[in-house]
């Protein structure tokens, strides 16, 4: 599926400053603030936090008074019961708080987590019976138990004390539990709402053990990756913490967990923790029982914990299989049934779908089609399940307002589960998809790709990668960050892998800098690059490659876009200029050659009139002023003058497009002509015209030779208005060498010449110095293409460009 690449634009100047202030380049500053890391307090937070700076636990709302309840019970040798959930986020908070109250309560703490198939989610009536029976005074909730209003009444009417932890959206009143720990509550003020539930439990043993409880940081860690809670703030912290504990004294059950998944613990990330530990936890409550998740968690013998790792581990298998059927035949039904022509949201069931693969089904579907999906297990009258979501449709506000067809659901704004009558599917269905026509445009409809920053060729390296492990560890809110190669020459590419399906790139930029790429699934494309243009720009992960004793930093590839293709979003300098809109195969233009004309502007003032204003091109805003002038006899909205991408340009109906000067960029032309697909485009430019093109690149990307000449003539100190834009880059450039220093205040610029260092400064040392030369040369290519073009070859540029 063709990938919409969203640009990040952080501030460069808050990007210095933030960069001088941690020691840290510009390209990560930039990084910190797309996550809205704005200033130094939270930058350190984020980067160089550590335990000392967990939150206070009795800061969470009624966390003081569950403490206190707690310490009753076990003062009064009370039995206590902890109700947990199926899912790793349960089981993890079940395990952590049976361990943490193992030492003080002995026999007397037990813990319960209810079938999946025979009882659902949360509390249900009939386990609150059997628990008092058996003797249960207090009873504690982890990762349930919000919503469980009625079974909150039942077990206090029965004797019961209750405690409710909890981190799932709240559905109205609370339950009236003695105390109910939720950071959702609108009253909540602890500062990281976002703990899942292994993280609330963890907070609850953090007040009553103190510093005891750093030792289940593991557990908390294993369950915040696992439900996909975002890592940031104490959720960062934790998940950092807990896996430093899991590398250096791994528990008997998370070794045995890495040693069927066949990864070290010493090495342990973020990313096998969701994509290896979490989904073996998950597959005993998926298939069967849950139960065996938590004592592999909490054993301390080894030989027991390998041996339920290891059913575990083919417990996974038959869900993988499971899961596979699923999403086969859910894909028929789509394919058979036209859903995505008619339907914004998917919702599709059928008899014999597994309840328990249902939710990792529908986020394999929600891959493939990008839209919001509800799969649905059939058993006589009831229809069980759950969904999956996308950004920009709240898929538990979308089913709270379908509730009165529902006999149950909960969860978050992008997961679900929900239980209703099989014959108001088709009701819920409807409902649904008329919030999406509401909620979601076709462009929501088109998976973003965030690209965090472009980098020069030449700078992927080691450096580069172990500079981005900072940002570690990655997860849901907290992505590897995706960086940005431009206009790099195809040199080789080759499908790889056993059906092709994969490629590996060979890409060369400027001054010769070779990058090797790797690019997964993305096989298919081999032909169309290789026919292409032979430029590419790649949206890509760098990482370093061990194999056969050598190490190579390699571009992993998310998404590749031909340079001049509409789709892609890089424009001119600095950064980027508006995307191309699509043109729907109607780009048939009539390219005519006036590139020879004696008198540019009467041949302006001969336009014909009555076919719709005509759209003129100027590299100087300036010359479209002065020609105004020179053409005041002609309506003002007869002729129209354009320097740069403007958006408001868009939709207008254009008689043609002429350019009085050639474009500066490829990407200008190609947007100048999208605007009038099947219209007239006049050549006006001469070769005077193209010199002083290439005169305006020399001055705005200054050379070695230039940059001398502008440092011995750059004053001593500057207090003033802007200065001209080759000084502009020139002092920039001098700024990232530390020759001068330089502060910027809207239209005002400050300048200060340092002291001249003992030793030469080394150009190449300025990011934006190599920028500038790389500009230069892809400038120089682009004029040498419209010196020698025929007014045919343009036309036939633009047809392939935007093909």
């Amino acid at each position: 599926m063709h990938k919409r690449w969203r640009l990040a634009r952080p501030d460069p100047d808050r990007a210095r400053i933030l960069a001088q202030q941690l020691g840290i380049s510009p390209l990560l500053a930039g990084i910190l603030l797309n996550r809205g890391i704005t200033d130094l307090t939270s930058a350190h937070l984020f980067l160089r936090g550590s335990i000392a700076d967990l939150g206070n636990p009795l800061e969470l709302p009624d966390l003081e008074k569950a403490l206190e309840i707690l310490q009753q019970a076990l003062q009064r040798q009370e039995k206590i019961t902890i109700y947990g959930d199926y899912d790793a986020d349960g089981v993890t908070a079940t395990a952590l708080l049976y361990l943490a109250l193992k030492p003080l309560a002995g026999e007397r703490v037990d813990y319960y987590l209810p079938n999946r198939f025979t009882e659902g989610y949360g509390l249900n009536l009939a386990a609150v019976e059997q628990l008092a029976q058996k003797g249960t005074r207090l009873l504690i909730t982890v990762d349930c138990g919000i919503a469980s209003f009625q079974e909150v009444v039942r077990a206090r009417e029965l004797g019961m004390k209750v405690i409710v932890t909890d981190h799932h959206e709240l559905q109205g009143e609370l339950p009236p539990a003695e105390a109910v720990v939720n950071p959702k509550r609108p009253d909540n003020h602890y500062p990281w709402p976002d703990l899942c539930g292994a993280g609330i439990a963890f907070k609850l043993a953090q007040a009553l053990l103190g510093e005891k409880a750093l030792a289940l940081l593991d557990l908390a860690a294993i369950g915040t990756v696992a439900d996909l809670v975002p890592l940031h703030g104490e959720n960062r912290l934790l998940v950092k913490a807990g896996l430093e504990r899991m590398r250096h004294s791994p528990r008997p059950g998370l070794v045995a967990l890495c040693q069927v998944a066949g990864i070290e613990p010493v090495g342990l990330t973020a990313q096998q923790l969701a994509f290896q530990i979490g989904p073996r936890l998950n597959a005993a409550g998926r298939l069967s029982s849950a139960e065996m998740a938590v004592r592999l968690l909490i054993t301390e013998k080894g030989s027991e914990a390998l041996e339920m790792a290891s059913l575990l581990d083919r417990t996974n298998r038959e869900r993988q299989q499971i899961e596979n059927q699923i999403v086969q035949a859910a894909c028929r039904l789509v394919e058979e049934e036209g859903c995505l022509a008619r339907d914004r949201v998917l919702v599709l069931a059928q008899t014999d779908w597994h309840h328990g693969v249902l939710g990792i089904a529908a986020s394999r579907l929600v891959e493939r089609y990008y839209r919001p999906t509800l799969l649905l297990g059939l058993e006589g009258d009831e229809a069980k399940g759950s969904g999956r979501s996308i950004p920009g449709f709240n898929l538990f506000s979308a089913l709270s307002q379908c509730r009165d067809l529902l006999t149950k659901f909960g969860g978050h704004p992008m997961a679900a589960g929900l239980s209703l009558n099989r014959n108001q599917i088709p009701r819920l269905r409807e409902q649904l998809n008329e919030l999406a026509n509401t909620w979601l445009t076709e462009m929501d409809l088109v998976p973003d790709l965030l690209v965090e920053g472009e980098v020069a060729w030449g700078q992927v390296t080691e450096e580069l990668v172990q500079e981005l492990a900072q940002l570690e560890p990655y997860g849901y809110g907290n992505p590897i960050p995706v960086l940005a190669l431009r206009k790099g020459r195809v040199l080789e590419v080759r499908a790889i892998g056993r059906e092709g399906s994969h490629l590996r790139l060979w890409l060369e930029g400027p001054g010769a800098k070779r990058q090797q790429a790797v690019a997964w699934q993305l096989g298919h494309m081999v032909r169309e690059i290789a026919a292409g243009s032979g430029c590419l720009d790649i949206a890509f992960v760098p990482d370093i490659n061990e194999w056969n004793g050598q190490r190579l930093v390699q571009a992993q590839v998310k998404d590749l876009k031909n340079s001049w293709r509409g789709d892609n979003p890089y424009q001119s300098s600095p950064f980027w200029q508006p995307v191309l809109p699509s043109l729907g195969g109607q780009g048939n233009w009539q390219v005519n050659d006036q590139r020879q004309c004696a008198d540019r502007p009467a041949f302006l003032a001969n336009l014909p009139e009555g076919r719709g204003p005509w759209l003129v091109y100027v590299t100087d805003p300036a010359k479209g002023e002065f020609l105004q002038q020179l053409l005041r006899n002609r309506s003002l909205e007869d002729i129209g003058f354009v320097s740069r991408p403007d958006q408001r340009l868009q939709g207008k109906d254009w008689a043609g497009v002429l350019f009085y000067d050639p474009p500066a960029t490829p990407e200008l032309a190609l947007w100048l002509a999208s605007l009038v697909p099947g219209r007239p485009l006049w050549l006006l430019y001469g070769t005077r015209e193209l010199e002083e093109l290439s005169r305006l690149a020399e001055e705005h990307w200054p050379d070695r030779e230039r940059l001398a000449n502008y440092y011995r003539e750059t004053p001593e100190f500057y207090s003033d208005l802007a200065p001209a834009p080759g000084w502009q880059m020139a002092w920039r450039i001098f700024a990232e060498l530390d020759l001068v220093e330089l502060r910027r205040e809207g239209l005002y610029w400050q300048l200060r010449k340092k002291p001249l260092p003992a030793r030469k400064k080394d150009l190449t040392a300025s990011p934006l110095y190599l920028e500038c030369q790389q500009r230069r040369q892809e400038l120089d290519c682009w004029l040498q293409k419209l010196r020698s073009w025929h007014y045919n070859d343009f036309e036939n540029w633009l047809k392939e460009a935007l093909k």
